[in-house]
This record gives C-alpha cells, structure tokens and sequence, in this order.
C-alpha cells in the first residue's frame, strides 16, 4: 500500500557548521488511519514567543501517515492569545490562522485546503476534511499554520 507523510511544521532551526553542538529532538508521534480516516486535533499555541502546534498537550507536532483515499479529518483550535505578544507591521496585531495543506492535489474549497475562507481567531475552531484522492502520489507533504491580518516576515 501506498503511504503519504504529512510533516506538520513551524521552524526548524539549524545549528551553524562551525558552532554546531549535539542535541536529541524527540521522537515525534504518529499519527495514522482507521478505517480510512486520519483524525486528530491539533492546537496553535504561543511558546515562549514563538507559534506553535500543540498535539496532545506537547508541541511536538506528529507525523501524519495516510495513503491514497484515506481522509483527513483534522480539528484545528487556535489558542493564540487574542493580542499577539510579537509586534507587528501592520495594525492592530490578530492571531488569526488556518492550516494549508503543501504539496498535497487537493480542492481549495472549505473543508480541504481554504486558506482565504477558513479563518479562526484565537478560541474559534475549524474543521477540516480533506479527501486525498485515490490517484495522489506518494511522497511527504506538510501542513503549516498560516497566520492572516498581520506581516510579521513568518508563515
């Protein structure tokens, strides 16, 4: 059977070649289908400063594993805080978001991959249900959160 990986990512950060220094990240979690569905719920939260998914209470965000047909039936929450502690370019700063769907051939109409329509404000949620079609090639993929009504050089 034919898997597809969807990487859910925010920032990775790279240690410099001549500054490099020995660090274990963790394992993340996996995440796969029943019955066709992928479900889970994933959290935008701030981390020190930072935004982040948070995926079972941990913002170590897991590693999707879906095949051709499956479903993915996500519930994204956006606990940002209602006033963003970043300062922003454009005012007043919103931590409005979505999550948008890279690489994956999938309809640009809610509930797949609307990123202009799907909108949440912090305490508001969305419900995604994006159908991978049968045809779809395999590869890893990824999901971003996307924030909207603010420039702050960071997506």
């Amino acid at each position: 059977m034919t898997t597809i990986l969807l990487f859910i990512g925010t920032q990775i950060f790279l240690a410099a070649l001549g500054s490099a220094q020995t660090a274990s990240l963790p394992e993340p979690p996996q995440v796969q289908a029943k019955n066709h569905v992928v479900s889970l719920t994933l959290h935008a939260v701030n981390e020190n400063g930072r935004d982040a998914f948070a995926f079972n209470g941990d913002t170590v965000a897991p590693v999707i594993r879906a095949s051709p047909g499956d479903v993915l039936s996500i519930t994204y929450v956006n606990d940002l805080p209602a006033k963003s502690p970043e300062t922003c370019a454009v005012t007043p700063c919103m931590d409005m978001t979505n999550l948008h769907f890279h690489g994956l051939t999938v309809s640009p109409n809610a509930p797949q991959d609307d990123v202009l329509g799907m909108l949440a404000m912090p305490g508001q949620v969305l419900h995604y249900s994006v159908e991978i079609p049968r045809d779809h090639l395999p590869g890893c993929f990824g999901i971003t959160l996307i924030p909207m009504a603010r420039v702050t050089g960071r997506h």
